[in-house]
């Protein structure tokens, strides 16, 4: 294995969600780009300026921060060379240089993997549907993922440790830098039955985009990713785009036709998302047998499952408020100040797509199906674009599917 501090010396020079796949596959290992001289890197074309620079200006010892602090609260670094590291997610041509693990390593390993994600206010439905659907694959033997959010985040983590399941719990920032304290407790009971998992060195705060950069993960660690509940506008539907891309499976439960809090994920089935009705309708596509054959019938929830969660039982999207937005806005303003190597890329650098699809976006072509047939593109490609976009901070989702300037 390769010290692990020259995985995290490249991960400050290139970013995350770049071309780290190709980059290696042409140099090896991050010791051979440390030590390859920078004209040679400038002229094979696939480093930008601003990540030339840094492998300048950036020492080794940029990675003894983030090790010491490892070593002092009993994280692990996990890189790609390790047996540790998943294996799907290496497939991914943007994969992490560098997983910080809290918990249980070898939980990453386990060949059934599957997210279970949705709104932070979900309706008494969704959460219904949430805890029975966790708790038949946590019951087979599957490996819960999601992202420690409020709502049906937290229905997925609990009911999988309440029925002694193992579960993954991605972050968008780093550990220890104290994002949404109302959830320390599952955090900690999660690195007792799996693990807290993170790309961000630790104490880093959250950004305008480290969420949809963390949404990646969630795509790439998993086989399939089954959508509970998801508005009109939900940050849920970058990790199911981001799913499409990887070839994964998006599997989605329908709701109330009337209501709002199920339009994204009815939104998803338009581009092959699967609707799904028990958890053996997903674990059988994986050749499973499902042991713990259950009806979808959703009964008594106890045992605090959803201590703390709004329902909303007419299936009414929820207002957030005001005091939401502004706390939002001082959490990136800290996080920017904390974050030394992931800044927003220059314009100039996109794609000749991404640039197409930001330009039909500033024209006023704001739909995934409209902006396609304007550029006389694939929906593939404008679906990359987009995604590649949104975690560039520079558009995002809003009501309806539709594209705006950030």
């Amino acid at each position: 294995m390769i010290d692990s501090r020259y995985w995290i010396w490249l991960q400050n020079v290139i970013g995350i969600g770049e071309n780290v796949s190709e980059i290696l596959d042409r140099f090896n290992d991050p010791k051979t780009i440390y030590r390859t001289d920078t004209l040679t890197l400038k002229n094979c074309g696939l480093f930008k300026k601003a990540q030339l620079d840094r492998k300048e200006e950036l020492p080794l010892s940029v990675a003894d921060k983030a090790l010491n602090d490892c070593e002092k609260y009993g994280w692990k670094v996990v890189t790609p060379d390790s047996p540790f590291y998943p294996g799907l997610l290496l497939e991914t041509a943007d994969y992490p240089l560098v997983l910080y693990v809290w918990g249980d390593e070898r939980v990453l390993g386990e060949k059934m993997h599957i997210g279970v994600i949705g709104t932070r206010k979900p309706s008494k439905y969704g959460s219904d549907v949430a805890y029975t659907l966790t708790k038949e694959l946590s019951k087979n033997g599957a490996v819960v993922v999601s992202g420690g959010a409020q709502g049906i985040d937290s229905v997925a983590h609990n009911t999988a440790m309440e029925e002694g399941g193992k579960t993954v719990l991605i972050m968008g920032c780093g550990f220890g830098c104290g994002y949404l304290m109302e959830n320390e407790n599952m955090r900690q009971r999660v690195t007792q039955n799996g693990a807290l998992i993170s790309e961000f060195p630790p104490f880093m705060k959250p950004t305008k985009v480290s969420f949809i950069q963390r949404n990646r993960i969630t795509a790439g660690l998993c086989r399939g990713v089954l959508v509970i509940e998801a508005g009109e506008k939900s940050g849920t539907l970058s990790t199911a785009r981001r799913s499409f891309l990887y070839n994964r499976d998006v599997f989605v439960v329908t709701g109330d036709a009337k209501g709002t809090s199920f339009l994204g994920a009815r939104e998803l089935v338009k581009y092959g998302a699967k609707v799904i009705f028990s958890a053996q309708d997903i674990l059988s596509l994986y050749g499973y047998e499902v042991k713990n054959k259950d009806s979808f019938y959703f009964g008594s929830l106890g045992r605090g499952v959803f201590e703390g969660i709004d329902s909303f039982p007419d299936g009414k999207k929820e207002e957030k408020p005001k005091k939401a937005k502004e706390t939002k806005k001082n959490t990136k303003s800290e996080g920017e100040e904390t974050q030394l190597s992931f800044e927003k890329y220059d314009v100039s650098s996109l794609s000749q797509n991404e640039r197409a699809v930001l330009e039909a976006i500033k024209g006023g072509t704001d739909r995934l199906d409209d902006i396609a047939q304007l550029l006389k593109i694939q929906i593939r490609d404008v679906l990359i674009a987009l995604t590649n976009l949104e975690m560039e901070g520079l558009i995002e989702c809003g009501a309806g599917n539709e594209y705006i300037l950030i």
